[in-house]
């Protein structure tokens, strides 16, 4: 629903693993971080990074150029059950609500047939 995506580059002369090493403890501000072989990111992210209507996912990848380190970090932020269950609800009131703000719309038109219906009586 709602991304975004961070990315930097370090330089490193330290092995591959401690780089690595490094970068988890860096990510785990945002949550429980590991970083695989291959440089792929997962991250657990920590429970105040979402809330009861909304759930984050976050990963990214980390790929070795030139003696630097590119390091990328995606989230996502998207509506967790309740918030559609919510979201949904709020439309369906919402479309009643405007049903009832049209329902005087309706009623003018039977008043005017009968107004126009008693003052034609008086000719």
């Amino acid at each position: 629903m709602f991304s975004g995506e961070e990315s930097i580059r370090v330089k490193g002369n330290a092995p591959r693993s401690q780089v690595y090493d490094q970068i988890e403890d860096a990510l785990f501000a945002l949550g429980d971080a590991e970083v695989d072989k291959r440089g792929n990111i997962d991250i657990i992210p920590k429970s105040s990074l979402s809330n009861f209507l909304s759930e984050t996912t976050i990963e990214g990848s980390v790929r070795e150029r030139g003696g630097q380190y590119i390091i990328t970090v995606e989230y996502k932020c998207s509506l967790n059950a309740m918030g559609w269950v919510i979201l949904v609800l709020g439309i369906l009131l919402f479309l009643v609500g405007v049903l009832v703000l049209l329902a005087p719309m309706f009623a003018k038109d039977n008043v005017s047939q009968a107004v126009r219906k008693a003052l034609r009586a008086m000719e």
